[in-house]
């Protein structure tokens, strides 16, 4: 699972502990019923695609990034395309900014 290997990358880290990941919203998508669960390469490094029936959420769980949703046609395509690409192709069906709202907003 995401959550279980960000756990293991945090703890091997030699230098001084900065809480930069939070695994909260990797487990709360755990919980949801995907298709698959991918990690993600170029702009979305760092982020897992959850894959649903119908679109693809993106997620990370390094603080201060934003939740992707895009749609599940082509998104092996899309997720390999940055952040500001999905943006300015209107890619992008939703992004969901990691604030304290974040469940609230992403309710699937």
């Amino acid at each position: 699972m995401p959550s279980e290997r960000i756990k293991t990358r945090q703890n091997t880290k030699y230098e001084p502990k900065i809480d930069v990941y939070s695994i909260t919203r990797l487990e709360y998508m755990e919980k949801y019923k995907y298709e698959s669960i991918v990690e993600g390469i170029n702009g979305f490094k760092g982020y897992y695609a959850f894959v649903f029936k119908n679109y693809c959420v993106l997620e990370s769980a390094v603080y201060g990034n934003a939740t992707y949703i895009i749609p599940k046609e082509n998104w092996e395509i899309l997720s390999q395309k940055t952040k500001k690409e999905l943006l300015d192709e209107n890619k992008v069906v939703d992004k969901i900014d990691h604030t304290a709202k974040w469940k609230q907003n992403v309710e699937l």
